[in-house]
């Protein structure tokens, strides 16, 4: 998670992105000011479609190889583990595709705020 692998990542979009990195899940706890989290696992009882995604709502994603850590499934602000629908068999989608879907499934629920 060094700042020049973000920026690469971030390409052309890296002025328009705020990164903030945090020691840990309790550390972002205690600086971000978050009702509640989705989080996003292949282990989600919840499927995408059956989770309304507002405004202001955080998406919490894990690594490809790990996942989110425990904590993050069960802790009290967590509204509800939510999947993406995949083919039987499959163990898990790319993390950037991942977000992807779920970002957009969420914006599509909101009209598409700020975009055009």
């Amino acid at each position: 998670m060094s700042k020049k692998n973000l920026e690469r990542a971030a390409l052309d979009y890296v002025e328009g992105v705020e990164i903030i990195h945090h020691k840990n899940f309790e550390a972002f706890l205690k600086t971000t000011q978050l009702r509640s989290y989705y989080s996003v696992s292949t282990k989600g009882e919840s499927m995408m479609k059956d989770t309304s995604i507002k405004v202001g709502d955080y998406l919490m994603f894990g690594s490809e190889t790990k996942g989110l850590p425990k904590e993050c499934l069960t802790h009290k602000k967590c509204q509800k583990v939510i999947r993406i629908p995949m083919a039987d068999g499959s163990r898990s989608l790319n993390l950037s595709n991942s977000v992807a879907i779920i970002l957009y499934y969420a914006l599509g629920q909101n009209d598409f705020i700020g975009l055009s």
